[in-house]
């Protein structure tokens, strides 16, 4: 379920008033400005912890040149859902290129067992995405981000 920050906002205030020595923890969805801004400046959002992903990513080579620059001259500025995308483009990505290893050489037949497509997808092992290297594990795991840990101190994200 999303929220909007207002209601994150509002979510915030009952429980300071309900829960006052409760220290209040999040994840990287309410990591804005904006929830900041709907606080008013107020002392509500003072020691809230987050868990966010690590995004330094976003302002670094392959990321840039590959997904975000042609996005923004196709599209006019950035989506609302990032970073999101750049995991799917990553995992859409190695989707393509493991269907592409299947294609009989020099024919446009494409045969895929059973689950030679599921296995070869989890052999995924250190693949260049833009948003980092990706390795699969065991149970089909391919997130290749770290997380980080936040809290609101005077007025501000700090990472811990």
């Amino acid at each position: 379920m999303f929220f909007e920050p207002s209601q994150a906002a509002a979510f915030v205030a009952q429980a300071r008033t309900a829960l006052p020595d409760t220290v209040l923890a999040s994840t990287d969805d309410f990591v804005t400005q904006d929830l900041l801004d709907q606080l008013g400046g107020s002392d509500d959002a003072e020691g809230i912890v987050f868990s966010a992903l690590d995004l330094t990513f976003l302002g670094e080579e392959p990321y840039l040149t590959a997904l975000l620059t042609p996005y923004t001259e196709a599209f006019g500025g950035p989506e609302a859902a990032f970073p999101s995308h750049a995991w799917a483009f990553d995992a859409a990505n190695r989707l393509l290129d493991v269907v592409e290893s299947f294609q009989r050489l020099g024919t446009q037949q494409l045969v895929i067992p059973r689950t030679a497509l599921r296995d070869a997808f989890a052999a995924t092992s250190v693949y260049p995405g833009v948003s980092g290297s990706m390795t699969c594990d065991a149970n089909g795991d391919c997130n290749s981000q770290d997380f980080v840990i936040r809290v609101v101190q005077g007025g501000a994200f700090v990472d811990v």
